[in-house]
């Protein structure tokens, strides 16, 4: 078995290119869970707001908006999940 290490250049302006793409790689994917979060966050506010106006009242679209706000959340979730597997 090899390891890692044995299939990196020996030429350092290579191996800073290398690490330069991964390091923006990861810049990439933190922006990205980021973005991920405040958006999960957001629907779970609204979720909350929602439901606190529909406990004053008996609103059939006040109902609909809160489950197609959990159904967004959940569908964010389930595509994050399959995204993280491997």
């Amino acid at each position: 078995m090899t390891s890692p290490a044995e299939h990196l250049p020996d030429d350092l302006d290579a191996l800073r290119a290398i690490i330069a793409a991964q390091a923006s790689q990861i810049e990439e994917l933190s922006r990205s869970n980021r973005a991920y979060e405040a958006l999960v966050d957001a629907l779970r506010v609204q979720i909350v707001r929602l439901k606190k106006q529909k406990f004053g009242t008996s609103s059939e679209k006040v109902a609909r908006n809160i489950e197609q706000l959990e159904l967004a959340l959940e569908g964010l979730e389930v595509a994050r999940a399959a995204d993280l597997s491997p």
